[in-house]
């Protein structure tokens, strides 16, 4: 009796409930914590069978001493996570560690119980949140790659898969820089050794962060086709300050480059249509500086459009009549219409005086307000010479006709 009292008070202290079943699936004993972990008091589940706080267990997983043993005898140690309902109705998540002993009275299976509902609630909310984390990871429209030490892809959003063509079990498992740089030719600008996407992940396992976006830097699809790229290299890091591996984001430039050609063409062409013109193209902004200078203002002024761009206008041509350019240029800022000026003066490049026909044009954004004006002019000091020889022509003949009417009447 003593010794039962010993073992009954030994197994009380033990943390975690206890119940031991006989091999009829019996509960010959249950330890004080069972009560906290189920509600029930020792007294309530001995001599009960243990399918009791356990319903739901099929008898193809009796708790039995018997099946858990093999053929020879020994015993085959399990661990299992069950639901098991309260006293009170309630479930929760339990992890049973199951031992066999051998008795007097044939064998017995202790059942060491623990609750894990609240690690189980963890792990769900961590598995919800790791969810989340993927779900952001492959709602960007950026390729992300984490690659391990040794440069192998260990996961890949849905964005990389579509850029690069391939799918995920074909690159998980792959070395990320012969994915995308399969083949190193003779027409490849850089070499293995000088590979900027190679560099940048070796230096990135140093702990740097590594960012490039050449002209040159192109990624691989599986079809063979490339595109143009630019991508960054960041460290992965534990806690400790332990680098794990590499994190791979990547864009496609395509687009961008193709929008960019886009813009250099037309500003081309734009450029062309405006040096096209026979007149005079002089752009200013708000503060009087010049913008554009285009070919007949260089021809007309004798200065090449480098030599003006971002300077004064009344500086770059001090010849002209500043205040009545300037008046007429803060007319059109004032009204929004244009003004015209005729026969202004300037100096030519040679030297000699010359006249000018001017109108400055407001220039608008799209929101409606000033951004400049647009001077455009003509040179009118070889008109107004015609129009003095005309002048001049028509005098002499009104004094021809004069003298040609006195010598009549003279004679």
């Amino acid at each position: 009796m003593l010794l039962e009292e010993i073992s009954s008070r030994l197994l009380d202290v033990i943390p975690d409930p206890l119940i031991m079943v006989n091999d009829k699936g019996e509960v010959i004993f249950a330890n004080r914590h069972v009560k906290d972990l189920l509600g029930y008091a020792p007294e309530d589940l001995i001599g009960h069978s243990i399918e009791r706080i356990f319903p739901e267990y099929s008898q193809s997983h009796p708790f039995r001493a018997a099946p858990l043993t093999t053929p020879s005898g020994e015993f085959r140690e399990q661990t299992r996570e069950l639901l098991v309902k309260r006293k009170d109705g309630r479930e929760c998540s339990v992890e049973i560690s199951l031992d066999c002993l051998q008795t007097s009275q044939g064998l017995v299976l202790s059942c060491s119980l623990r609750d894990i509902t609240e690690r189980k609630r963890l792990y769900q909310a961590m598995a919800q949140l790791h969810h989340h984390y993927v779900q952001i990871l492959h709602s960007t429209n950026k390729g992300i790659c984490h690659l391990n030490l040794q440069g192998v892809v260990t996961f890949l959003n849905t964005a990389a898969l579509d850029l690069l063509g391939w799918g995920r079990d074909e690159l998980i498992g792959a070395p990320f820089h012969q994915v995308v740089h399969p083949a190193l030719s003779a027409d490849t600008p850089h070499s293995l050794e000088h590979c900027p996407l190679l560099l940048a992940i070796q230096s990135v396992q140093n702990g740097q962060i590594r960012e490039c976006q050449g002209d040159d830097e192109l990624f691989c699809r599986k079809d063979g086709t490339s595109f143009p790229v630019a991508y960054s290299c960041t460290p992965v890091k534990e806690d400790a300050g332990t680098i794990t591996g590499v994190v791979v984001t990547f864009r496609d430039l395509s687009a961008q480059k193709a929008q960019a050609q886009a813009l250099q063409d037309a500003y081309a062409y734009t450029e062309q249509l405006l040096n096209s013109i026979s007149s005079i193209l002089i752009g200013i902004d708000p503060k009087g500086l010049i913008t554009r200078w285009n070919r007949i203002a260089h021809l007309t002024f004798g200065l090449a459009p480098q030599d003006v761009v971002g300077r004064n206008l009344y500086e770059v041509l001090p010849s002209l009549d500043s205040r009545t350019l300037d008046h007429a240029v803060c007319e059109c800022r004032r009204t929004g219409q244009p003004i015209r000026l005729d026969n202004l003066l300037f100096r030519t490049p040679d030297g000699k005086e010359g006249y000018l026909g001017l109108t400055i044009n407001p220039v608008f954004t799209e929101s409606g307000e000033q951004s400049g004006q647009l001077i455009l002019g003509v040179d009118l000091t070889e008109r107004k010479q015609l129009e003095a020889q005309l002048a001049l022509a028509q005098k002499m003949e009104s004094i021809g006709q004069l003298a040609a009417g006195i010598a009549h009447e003279i004679n």
